[in-house]
């Protein structure tokens, strides 16, 4: 509030310069020779005669002037008259005045004293801020507008999931799911043959999802040209991980259906520890041997499409 003169200091203490008394019960208030106005009675410590006053009952303050209840005479003696200025026990700071050094480091404050509105937004939390992991725990259904990142990964910046490092984090938790990839890759027929096999550019594409230590695989492959005779053994390789180096699990891979290829009996696929192709297996009618091995299997111009999975 606007205040006529000097105004007052909440909270400073001003010791009223000496007063001598006489025979009169009003006295003028005076700080360092200027005048001074104490909001109340009660604003003042009054010592007479080395005894503390009541206030109101001993004395009165009106503007800058005390009254005491009788009046004084010469040889008493006013100690001393100390102002404690504009105590606020109750009232509201001015907006912006409250500073976190305001604020008693051991203060408990309620959750229910801290008006947040509907939610805490990022930019309430200090980036400096160490929040225990133990303090996100919840018993309910967590939901994330975005991606998380786990294993240190970048998330990533569309969409809404949950992104891996592109290089693995193992974990050796039965029940941890540390890994999962999608992309394509390009097949390739090796050995079997002479001559450079030319592919299709439609029909040679592949695709795999890696989930954990499962690989899943669907692909197409075309060979146009360039094959002069056919010979021992196909492997069909390209795939995007390496089989697990382990002799008890050599993987499984599994030939789904042959888009061409006519000469009759069964095709599958096999897949060895440690490798990142696989061998093309035939059986059945028409003298047709195992692993390709026979010369009147005619490739060119042959297309498959096959499905598979197996283990890193």
């Amino acid at each position: 509030m606007p205040y006529i003169g000097k105004t007052p200091l909440t909270g400073a203490y001003q010791l009223c310069d000496a007063i001598v008394t006489s025979a009169t019960a009003t006295y003028n208030l005076l700080v360092g020779g200027s005048a001074v106005i104490p909001g109340a009675a009660q604003n003042c410590i009054v010592s007479l005669n080395g005894v503390i006053q009541a206030p109101v009952g001993a004395y009165t303050v009106s503007g800058s002037t005390i009254t005491f209840a009788s009046t004084l005479s010469a040889t008493d003696v006013i100690d001393f008259i100390l102002i404690l200025g504009n105590v606020l026990d109750i009232g509201k700071p001015t907006d912006g005045s409250v500073t976190n050094a305001s604020v008693s480091a051991s203060a408990a404050i309620a959750y229910s004293k801290l008006n947040l509105g509907t939610s805490i937004v990022n930019a309430d939390v200090s980036a400096s801020a160490a929040i225990a992991l133990s303090k996100l725990a919840s018993t309910g259904t967590m939901t994330f507008a975005s991606t998380i990142g786990v294993g240190g990964a970048t998330p990533a910046a569309s969409g809404a999931g949950i992104t891996f490092p592109a290089t693995q984090s193992a974990s050796t938790d039965a029940n941890t799911l540390d890994d999962y990839e999608e992309g394509t890759f390009s097949p390739i027929i090796s050995t079997g043959f002479t001559g450079t096999p030319v592919y299709s550019s439609t029909d040679n594409f592949g695709r795999y999802t890696k989930i954990g230590n499962r690989v899943y695989v669907h692909a197409s492959v075309k060979i146009d040209s360039g094959i002069t005779a056919a010979a021992t053994g196909l492997q069909y390789g390209g795939l995007p991980f390496t089989s697990l180096n382990a002799a008890q699990i050599p993987g499984g891979f599994y030939f789904i259906y042959n888009l061409s290829w006519a000469s009759g009996g069964t095709a599958s696929f096999y897949m060895s520890m440690n490798a990142n192709d696989t061998k093309f297996y035939i059986t059945g009618t028409n003298g047709i041997g195992v692993n390709g091995n026979n010369a009147s299997l005619t490739l060119q111009g042959t297309a498959f499409e096959y499905s598979g999975f197996y283990i890193v």
